[in-house]
């Protein structure tokens, strides 16, 4: 039996690979040779590429001039997205193989498929993590579902590397309720490309992992980063103070912050000093969850990172809808506890019509330009979180399947 197993996974990689290069070549013909965009991403390759190709630093300014010069033809304007490398390096990990191609329409086409199969296989992993078992039919349509809903289809149309942090996420969770922790180490460590997403997911199973006697994560996820930001810290040793510089440079050109400053500074004018102490009130109560659930059972580790993924949307400096893929783990602790309870399954087609058409309704009767408005923001985050903060002890017993408890 085992000696058959490696061809038959060799074999499954070489469909996969025929299959991703096949929908890489249609979409490259039928769309991204026509219509170029992927914005979000264009940066993160141009500037990465740069240093692969030439040794030039993505964060150096003749670097950034560059990248908008491929997106806008000029120089960008002031109140423009400055299109800069405003990533840490080691994101250069993920993005590397782009590099091999310099005809962005054909790494569009290979990136969009990319992000069209994380969002599928990250929903499969959430639905795993919350021991969801839906019905063949449901199952099919949430997969369908996931890579249509206005979030992610943003977030792919983008090149937002979002859905890969959404993978690694989910990816990570399964691995610790399976006690696979070295790997949940690796995909936890791959998570922190996109900082102001991760932060704190990362904090919350760094904590839950040492105070549960689970130090294999710890040293996993340490030795990954370790090794993640070593290896581009010999490409380029100076890649933290041009990090630093685009940090501080990137509040200047956008609009948006964290949901609490949306609601507080933006929609009611009120002083900055409110929005800093909701802040801090909404991080003192997570705070006060990790401290109570700090060495819990597994299925109680997912409902807190169910809520901490949910509280970053609320106090990250800067968010985005095309975050929310990661909201799919608190969505299905969900639509497993209306299993066990015995409600009709027609409960999870209306929730799943309603976030799908509510959230493209949205957004199409408030966009201006080409610049969705602030309220997308708002509704998703504040229903689930509503929805996972009472009574989660429904919640944490519809993930115990998953939990092994």
């Amino acid at each position: 039996m085992r000696g058959g197993r490696w061809p038959r996974m060799a074999a499954l990689a070489l469909l996969y690979l025929a299959v991703f290069a096949g929908q890489s070549w249609v979409t490259r013909q039928v769309f991204t040779s026509q219509v170029p965009g992927a914005n979000d991403f264009y940066p993160r390759w141009a500037g990465g590429c740069a240093l692969l190709w030439e040794g030039a630093s993505p964060y150096d300014g003749a670097t950034t001039l560059r990248i908008q010069q491929g997106m806008y033809g000029r120089p960008a304007q002031p109140t423009e997205d400055q299109a800069a490398y405003a990533y840490p390096l080691h994101t250069l990990w993920l993005t590397w193989p782009t590099c091999l191609s310099r005809d962005f329409a054909t790494v569009q086409a290979a990136w969009m498929t990319l992000l069209i199969h994380a969002a599928l296989a990250g929903t499969a992993l959430a639905k795993i993590a919350a021991g969801w078992q839906p019905t063949k039919a449901a199952w099919m349509a949430t997969l369908v579902w996931s890579v249509f809903v206005y979030p992610n289809l943003r977030a792919i149309l983008l090149g937002q590397l979002s859905l890969l942090v959404f993978l690694c996420l989910m990816a990570s969770l399964v691995l610790v309720v399976r006690g696979r922790l070295g790997w949940a180490g690796i995909m936890l460590a791959l998570a922190t490309v996109k900082p102001q997403m991760s932060f704190l997911i990362v904090g919350w199973l760094l904590w839950w992992s040492w105070q549960s006697g689970r130090g294999r994560l710890l040293r996993s996820f340490g030795l990954t980063l370790l090794a993640l930001l070593g290896g581009v810290t010999l490409l380029q040793p100076d890649w933290i103070a041009g990090f630093l510089d685009q940090l501080v440079r990137y509040p200047s050109y956008t609009e948006l912050g964290s949901a609490i400053w949306i609601m507080t500074s933006y929609y009611l004018a009120t002083p900055p000093l409110l929005a800093w102490g909701l802040t801090a009130l909404a991080l003192a109560a997570l705070g006060s969850v990790w401290w109570r659930f700090r060495s819990a059972s597994e299925a109680w580790m997912l409902w807190v990172a169910g809520l901490t993924l949910l509280a970053t949307h609320f106090v990250a400096p800067r968010t985005a809808t095309t975050h929310f893929a990661v909201y799919l783990l608190p969505l299905f602790l969900l639509f497993e506890s209306w299993r066990r309870a015995g409600n009709p399954q027609s409960i999870v087609w209306l929730t799943l019509a309603a976030v799908f058409f509510g959230s493209w309704v949205l957004f199409l009767v408030t966009v201006s330009g080409n610049q969705e408005s602030a309220i997308n923001y708002l509704p998703i985050p504040l229903l689930l979180l509503a929805a996972i903060v009472w009574r989660p002890s429904r919640l944490v017993l519809s993930s115990t399947a998953a939990a092994g408890q």
